[in-house]
């Protein structure tokens, strides 16, 4: 019972949060803005809704769930950075960027390893015995995956490719699967032994920390 009760609260400190940043976008939205986000969200809403229903009825898996919720933010934050003027979407940066400061003031960092990405990433190198051809390899892939939800975006927000929700969505899961096939394949079977080892500690953390049920 206590470790529900610290996710359930857990969890409503994040839906407050929502509701705070979701209240504060709108006080700098115009009108006709709100009227557009409104559609946003409501359609944001919908499909989680459908996703995660589908996910309770087994016609998917979690994987798909997390490439489709992936598409679907992506999606939503592209919509943002075309609905949005430039001196709101500064307005927003600075909130940001105040709000990560307070975090960060009040938790001591983001931990032992915070903006030392490097550090981080040569710990997967080194754990895995990865040659310096798949490191390349791996690099060169992570270069391309992010520069193509780049243009991807950018071509969408500056109106060089006109999108539904859905075929943006579409595009986002086409890139990432792609890239997810092409970074399989640079590893060996041990190497992804490894790998979902790791994986499966991660998750078992996960549950047992405040990022799952709460400590």
């Amino acid at each position: 019972p206590q470790a529900f009760s610290e996710e359930n609260d857990h969890h409503h400190k994040r839906l407050r949060h929502h509701q705070r940043m979701d209240e504060y976008i709108r006080t700098i939205l115009t009108a006709e803005q709100e009227t557009e986000y409104n559609e946003m969200i409501d359609y944001k809403t919908t499909v989680m809704d459908e996703l995660l229903t589908a996910l309770r009825a087994g016609s998917i898996t979690k994987e798909e769930l997390h490439l489709e919720l992936m598409g679907l933010m992506e999606w939503f934050r592209a919509a943002m950075d075309k609905l949005l003027t430039d001196d709101q979407k500064s307005i927003l940066e600075a909130m940001h960027k105040e709000k990560d400061d307070h975090w960060r003031k009040g938790k001591g960092g983001f931990g032992k390893h915070a903006g030392n990405q490097d550090k981080i990433r040569q710990e997967m190198y080194d754990v895995l015995g990865m040659t310096v051809e798949q490191i390349q390899t791996l690099v060169s892939l992570e270069e391309l995956f992010k520069e193509a939800l780049e243009s991807l975006h950018n071509d969408f927000v500056n109106g060089i490719m006109i999108l539904t929700a859905e075929q943006y969505r579409t595009n986002v899961v086409d890139i990432t699967t792609s890239f997810h096939e092409q970074k399989q394949a640079v590893f060996t079977d041990k190497q992804l032994e490894i790998i979902e080892i790791h994986r499966a500690l991660a998750r078992r953390f996960m549950r047992h920390t405040r990022w799952g049920r709460g400590r």
